[in-house]
């Protein structure tokens, strides 16, 4: 199948045919513009969507479309399912809100196969910029609870004095490990007060690649440079055979390695006291 069927079709087109087309086609046209205009606003859609909707999508099927027998237009059900589950996606998940707008358009414009190919290619690119982002949060310990908690988000949880707690939010690849090295180091220097020790919450890490390993060693040198102890917490068993394949646990040494967060933090605070 070729990219535009209408290059097929139209040269076998019968020139006869053209007034009652034209007839045909400004009969629907009176009966689908309002009635499109009227579904756009059970969709939560300004009017003119609809007529966009109604103009558009039948000009762009005529031209990428391969079927002869085809419903191209807005209806009362299409509307409602579309408001629902855009405003769905919109509100949970803005990267499968982009999808599904993708989807809608790739398949108005090229073919069904064509258009979820495109909606999936763009969430898997979205999906990619959202692993290599660096994401390193500060966590502080709420009072009530004693449970620790990103404090952007919590202000009332507490930073303890002289520790930093770090909690490594992706996983831990070749795109983002320079990055999750550079973001530490900066939060290190934001630090209130003078650090003795940093820990770093690894619960979230479930994957540590070779090509990432060197950026703990990177950054335990640079603790031990300033004085510091660097400390990892909540260690997944599968991360924690990989930095012992990589030789680096005998670095960092078995006793900075924590299973507990408190335990860490609790061996941090009392080691310094001592």
């Amino acid at each position: 199948m070729r990219l535009l069927p209408i290059t097929e079709w139209l040269q076998q087109y019968q020139r006869a045919n053209l007034r009652t087309d034209v007839i045909a086609g400004a009969a629907l046209a009176g009966l689908l513009i309002p009635e499109a205009m009227g579904y756009a606003g059970i969709a939560g859609l300004p009017p003119q969507a609809g007529l966009y909707a109604t103009v558009f999508g039948p000009l762009a099927y005529a031209i990428f479309g391969s079927s002869r027998q085809l419903v191209v237009s807005p209806t009362s059900a299409s509307s409602a399912i579309l408001a629902a589950t855009i405003a769905h996606f919109r509100r949970i998940s803005p990267i499968e809100f982009r999808a599904s707008l993708a989807a809608i358009i790739g398949v108005i414009a090229f073919d069904i196969l064509n258009g979820l190919a495109l909606a999936v290619l763009l969430t898997l690119i979205a999906l990619m910029r959202f692993l290599v982002m660096p994401q390193v949060v500060v966590l502080g310990r709420l009072s009530e609870t004693g449970e620790f908690a990103e404090i952007v988000r919590h202000p009332e949880a507490e930073q303890i004095p002289g520790v930093l707690i770090l909690r490594v939010d992706r996983i831990w690849f070749f795109a983002n490990a320079n990055g999750i090295r550079d973001h530490a180091k900066a939060l290190m220097r934001q630090a209130p007060g003078s650090l003795h020790s940093v820990i770093f919450n690894l619960a979230p890490v479930d994957l540590i690649d070779v090509t990432a390993v060197e950026v703990p060693s990177q950054l335990h040198a640079s603790s031990v440079k300033h004085g510091r102890r660097m400390a990892l917490a909540e260690v997944r068993d599968p991360v924690r055979d990989t930095l012992e394949r990589a030789g680096l646990l005998s670095v960092i040494g078995p006793e900075n390695v924590f299973r507990s967060l408190g335990h860490a933090v609790e061996l941090a605070t009392t080691a310094h006291l001592v």
